[in-house]
Protein backbone atom coordinates (compact mmCIF):
# COMPACT_ATOMS: atom_id res chain seq x y z
CA UNK A 1 0.00 0.00 0.00
CA UNK A 2 2.80 1.99 0.41
CA UNK A 3 4.41 1.83 -2.86
CA UNK A 4 1.04 2.18 -4.08
CA UNK A 5 0.60 5.34 -2.88
CA UNK A 6 3.79 6.46 -3.89
CA UNK A 7 3.71 5.50 -7.95
CA UNK A 8 -0.01 7.60 -7.60
CA UNK A 9 1.81 10.39 -9.35
CA UNK A 10 2.25 8.38 -12.16
CA UNK A 11 -1.43 8.65 -12.57
CA UNK A 12 -2.00 12.25 -13.22
CA UNK A 13 -5.42 12.31 -13.77
CA UNK A 14 -5.99 9.85 -11.10
CA UNK A 15 -8.47 7.45 -13.13
CA UNK A 16 -6.31 4.18 -12.26
CA UNK A 17 -5.23 4.06 -15.77
CA UNK A 18 -1.98 4.63 -16.67
CA UNK A 19 -1.97 6.53 -19.97
CA UNK A 20 0.99 6.37 -22.82
CA UNK A 21 1.57 10.23 -22.47
CA UNK A 22 1.56 9.50 -18.47
CA UNK A 23 4.24 6.60 -18.85
CA UNK A 24 5.82 9.04 -21.52
CA UNK A 25 6.42 11.80 -19.00
CA UNK A 26 7.69 9.53 -16.00
CA UNK A 27 10.02 7.42 -18.59
CA UNK A 28 11.22 10.89 -19.58
CA UNK A 29 11.66 12.05 -16.02
CA UNK A 30 13.62 8.88 -15.12
CA UNK A 31 15.65 8.73 -18.14
CA UNK A 32 16.81 12.87 -17.70
CA UNK A 33 17.59 12.44 -13.80
CA UNK A 34 19.63 9.15 -14.67
CA UNK A 35 21.34 10.47 -17.64
CA UNK A 36 19.88 7.95 -20.21
CA UNK A 37 18.67 7.60 -23.57
CA UNK A 38 15.01 8.26 -24.10
CA UNK A 39 12.80 5.46 -25.40
CA UNK A 40 10.99 6.23 -28.56
CA UNK A 41 7.68 5.41 -29.16
CA UNK A 42 7.68 1.99 -30.47
CA UNK A 43 9.77 1.18 -27.30
CA UNK A 44 7.16 2.95 -25.22
CA UNK A 45 4.32 0.70 -26.97
CA UNK A 46 5.89 -2.52 -26.14
CA UNK A 47 6.42 -1.25 -22.55
CA UNK A 48 2.98 -0.55 -21.85
CA UNK A 49 1.64 -4.08 -23.69
CA UNK A 50 4.87 -5.94 -21.51
CA UNK A 51 3.56 -4.12 -18.66
CA UNK A 52 -0.26 -4.77 -18.95
CA UNK A 53 -0.33 -8.39 -17.02
CA UNK A 54 -3.33 -9.35 -17.58
CA UNK A 55 -3.71 -8.19 -21.04
CA UNK A 56 -6.96 -5.89 -21.31
CA UNK A 57 -5.60 -2.91 -23.31
CA UNK A 58 -5.54 -0.77 -20.22
CA UNK A 59 -1.90 -0.48 -17.81
CA UNK A 60 -3.05 -0.02 -14.28
CA UNK A 61 -0.76 1.82 -11.37
CA UNK A 62 -1.14 -1.53 -9.68
CA UNK A 63 0.06 -3.44 -12.79
CA UNK A 64 2.93 -0.71 -13.47
CA UNK A 65 3.93 -1.96 -9.59
CA UNK A 66 3.67 -5.65 -10.07
CA UNK A 67 5.45 -5.33 -13.11
CA UNK A 68 8.57 -3.42 -11.75
CA UNK A 69 7.88 -5.51 -8.14
CA UNK A 70 8.94 -8.82 -10.86
CA UNK A 71 11.78 -6.67 -12.43
CA UNK A 72 13.91 -5.47 -9.52
CA UNK A 73 12.49 -7.54 -6.59
CA UNK A 74 15.63 -10.28 -6.92
CA UNK A 75 19.35 -8.72 -7.82
CA UNK A 76 22.57 -11.30 -7.20
CA UNK A 77 20.38 -13.78 -5.93
CA UNK A 78 18.56 -12.09 -3.18
CA UNK A 79 15.20 -10.97 -2.56
CA UNK A 80 14.81 -7.15 -1.74
CA UNK A 81 13.60 -7.45 2.03
CA UNK A 82 10.85 -4.85 1.37
CA UNK A 83 9.47 -6.70 -1.04
CA UNK A 84 9.74 -10.16 1.05
CA UNK A 85 7.80 -8.26 3.99
CA UNK A 86 5.03 -7.57 1.40
CA UNK A 87 4.70 -11.21 0.22
CA UNK A 88 4.65 -12.68 3.65
CA UNK A 89 1.28 -11.38 5.08
CA UNK A 90 0.83 -13.54 7.80
CA UNK A 91 4.52 -12.69 8.97
CA UNK A 92 5.85 -16.08 9.66
CA UNK A 93 9.16 -15.52 7.21
CA UNK A 94 7.86 -18.09 4.83
CA UNK A 95 5.80 -17.80 2.05
CA UNK A 96 2.42 -19.60 1.36
CA UNK A 97 1.05 -20.43 -1.67
CA UNK A 98 -2.06 -18.42 -0.80
CA UNK A 99 0.38 -15.21 0.01
CA UNK A 100 1.98 -15.99 -3.26
CA UNK A 101 -1.42 -15.73 -5.23
CA UNK A 102 -3.09 -12.67 -3.67
CA UNK A 103 0.22 -10.89 -3.52
CA UNK A 104 0.58 -11.37 -7.19
CA UNK A 105 -2.96 -10.03 -7.98
CA UNK A 106 -4.53 -10.52 -11.29
CA UNK A 107 -2.48 -11.48 -14.33
CA UNK A 108 -5.49 -11.99 -16.51
CA UNK A 109 -6.46 -15.77 -18.16
CA UNK A 110 -5.24 -18.87 -16.45
CA UNK A 111 -3.27 -16.55 -13.75
CA UNK A 112 -4.22 -18.43 -10.93
CA UNK A 113 -2.73 -21.96 -12.24
CA UNK A 114 0.11 -19.67 -13.94
CA UNK A 115 0.65 -18.82 -10.07
CA UNK A 116 0.14 -22.18 -8.57
CA UNK A 117 2.45 -23.77 -11.21
CA UNK A 118 4.95 -21.86 -10.55
CA UNK A 119 4.72 -21.93 -6.34
CA UNK A 120 4.40 -25.80 -7.16
CA UNK A 121 7.06 -26.08 -8.82
CA UNK A 122 10.15 -24.07 -7.20
CA UNK A 123 8.35 -25.72 -3.74
CA UNK A 124 8.81 -29.08 -5.05
CA UNK A 125 12.51 -28.51 -6.59
CA UNK A 126 13.00 -26.55 -3.12
CA UNK A 127 11.68 -29.13 -0.91
CA UNK A 128 10.10 -26.20 1.02
CA UNK A 129 7.14 -28.53 2.15
CA UNK A 130 5.11 -25.50 1.67
CA UNK A 131 6.65 -22.81 2.80
CA UNK A 132 8.99 -20.60 0.76
CA UNK A 133 12.16 -18.91 2.27
CA UNK A 134 13.80 -16.38 0.98
CA UNK A 135 15.99 -17.94 -1.57
CA UNK A 136 13.24 -20.35 -3.08
CA UNK A 137 10.74 -17.14 -3.12
CA UNK A 138 13.50 -15.69 -5.32
CA UNK A 139 13.25 -18.23 -8.08
CA UNK A 140 9.72 -17.79 -7.78
CA UNK A 141 9.80 -14.68 -8.54
CA UNK A 142 12.24 -15.12 -11.14
CA UNK A 143 10.39 -17.37 -12.84
CA UNK A 144 7.34 -15.41 -12.82
CA UNK A 145 9.42 -12.71 -14.14
CA UNK A 146 10.28 -15.02 -17.25
CA UNK A 147 6.78 -15.89 -17.88
CA UNK A 148 4.97 -12.72 -17.25
CA UNK A 149 7.86 -10.27 -18.69
CA UNK A 150 9.86 -12.40 -20.78
CA UNK A 151 12.84 -12.21 -18.91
Amino acid sequence: DLLREEFCFVDTDDNGVISKSELQSLVKNVSTQANLPLVDGEQLDFSMKLFDLNQDGKLTTEELLRALVLDGAVAEDAVDADVYGVFDRNGNGTIEQEEFRQTLGDIGANGDATKDFVYDRVDRLSESGGHLNSSAFGNALVLMRALLLGY
